[in-house]
């Protein structure tokens, strides 16, 4: 073959090298334009309902009916947790009973767990039928004491320890369970004196590593919380920098279940109001 011919040969070949290039640039900005658009869900999704706020009631009247206040679990039969969770449903739902409390279960509308609201019903318990996160819960089990106005006065996630079942039950039954964690402002921490010695976690890359800050995703979180910060002091967790308010909430929430002492920095209230997020 001549070697003015080899051009001829070697055509295919640039033909399918170019097309490769094209679809490797097309498939990037594609993934690019998802992320962005998963990334600006984030930033909207609304926090949790927590103590203070209002948990909306989807029926007519307010949970409690008209008593002082009410309980509501927020349960799965399909959740391992909610399984192990069942004893201290017991013996919350007695405590509420022999008081005169209205106690409600919200099931998932899912046909999984219709078994589970058949169950309640049978046990004579009052259940609702609807989905968690149209009223603001994102997690299974959550225990809610709210007042006659729905506003939560304790609020309890996960799973119950054996040991602090009883005490767990008359402090929620009184509204004096401790919080989760706790809040200030962006503005009031930065007047703190005592701000750039605080242990503060960020979950914004690393935007703030220069200002001497624990620069975390939630995924490490989980393993490298416990390493990092001292248990003795309090952790403030800048929400300025977290990617979602509800993310934020989420590193509150798990350092808080961990055992550690939790300050939101900036964290905002809730402001969905009443009205389902569907």
């Amino acid at each position: 073959m001549s070697a003015d011919r080899l051009p001829i040969v070697e055509r295919p070949w640039r033909i399918v090298l170019g097309i490769g290039i094209l679809a490797v640039a097309v498939l990037s900005v594609t993934r690019y334009y998802q992320h962005l658009s998963i990334y600006k869900r984030a930033q909207q999704r609304d926090v949790d309902v927590e103590v203070g706020d209002t948990l909306c009631s989807p029926k007519a009247a307010s949970w409690s009916s008209g008593a002082e206040r009410a309980v509501v679990l927020f349960t799965s039969g399909t959740c391992a947790v909610c399984e192990a969770g069942r004893p201290f449903e017991d013996i919350l739902v007695s405590a509420a009973r022999e008081r005169g409390i209205p106690v409600w279960f919200v099931v998932s509308t899912d046909r999984r767990q219709d078994g589970l609201a058949q169950d309640l019903v049978r046990r004579h318990l009052a259940v609702l039928r609807a989905a968690p996160s149209s009223l603001g819960i994102s997690r299974v089990p959550t225990v809610f004491v709210v007042d006659n106005r729905d506003r939560v006065l304790s609020r309890w996630v996960g799973s119950v320890p054996t040991k602090r079942r009883d005490r767990l039950r008359d402090e929620m039954i009184a509204g004096t369970l401790p919080l989760d964690y706790e809040r200030i402002s962006a503005q009031d921490f930065s007047r703190s004196p005592d701000a750039a010695s605080q242990q503060v976690l960020a979950l914004g890359g690393s935007v703030n590593a220069h200002r001497g800050y624990h620069v975390m995703t939630l995924r490490d979180l989980y393993v490298r919380a416990q390493y990092e910060f001292d248990p003795a002091r309090p952790v403030f967790v800048d929400c300025a920098s977290a990617p979602s308010a509800y993310s934020c909430q989420s590193a509150a929430f798990e350092l808080a279940v961990s055992g550690f002492k939790v300050v939101a920095v900036g964290l905002p209230r809730r402001h969905s109001g009443c009205v389902a997020d569907h």
